[in-house]
């Protein structure tokens, strides 16, 4: 079984280079990525010395929706759980604080993928790692008009994960998303974007590995 899986994936790295002997430029998301594929270009023989990338971070149109009126103390967290992201940490601490404040909710839009079937099977409920609350809603995926009508209704979002390689390499569209919308962003400080939350003062950088870092925030906007 081990030798099936090594040559399945030594098949993907050979089918990756074949795909990047074939191209002319490689349009990356974010500048954190350029040491990933740097690697894999060097393996397809490409010479590194070329003007071979551009980053081009998810980015939106400069025409800004209206700001809708927001639902007080209401924070939104978006997208697929992924057996591979652990962002129920910082989810439960937005419910702790809630809970304590005895007010507010965290509003979740999430969903089975629309168009990698595979992966519905493994992706996580988040009620099955959160539990039941009164102060947490459930929702479903929505089209972007809906999107843009729905989520920023909220008042703050959260988008805090334990760091990995693959939350490192990441350009979260979810964070572009919630910031072109004018929701400030509670967010891991290991992201790229995340000095850019910062200088912008956007909202407020946290050590996903500090425990209560999330709820203390959660407190200060209940209070307020």
């Amino acid at each position: 079984i081990r030798d099936v899986e090594r040559s399945r994936g030594l098949g993907d790295v050979y089918k990756r280079q074949d795909q990047y002997t074939k191209a002319d430029l490689f349009i990356l998301g974010s500048p954190m990525q350029i040491p990933w594929y740097s690697a894999f270009w060097m393996l397809a023989g490409l010479d590194l010395k070329e003007e071979l990338y551009t980053v081009v971070p998810i980015c939106f149109t400069p025409n800004l929706p209206a700001i809708p009126e927001r639902q007080k103390v209401s924070f939104i967290s978006a997208g697929m759980f992924y057996p591979w992201q652990n962002p129920f940490d910082a989810l439960q601490e937005v419910l702790s604080a809630l809970d304590e404040a005895r007010s507010g909710k965290l509003v979740i839009y999430t969903g089975k993928h629309p168009t990698w079937a595979e992966i519905n099977s493994s992706l996580t409920d988040p009620r099955s790692r959160l539990g039941e609350s009164e102060r947490l809603e459930v929702r479903g995926l929505l089209p972007f008009d809906g999107v843009v009508s729905e989520w920023g209704k909220c008042a703050c979002a959260v988008d805090v994960m334990r760091p990995n390689l693959e939350r490192r390499l990441a350009n979260p569209m979810r964070t572009t998303t919630y910031l072109w919308l004018g929701i400030p962003v509670i967010i891991s400080d290991f992201y790229w974007i995340s000095e850019l939350v910062k200088r912008y003062e956007a909202g407020w950088l946290v050590d996903p590995l500090e425990k209560g870092a999330v709820k203390s925030i959660v407190l200060t906007a209940c209070r307020m």
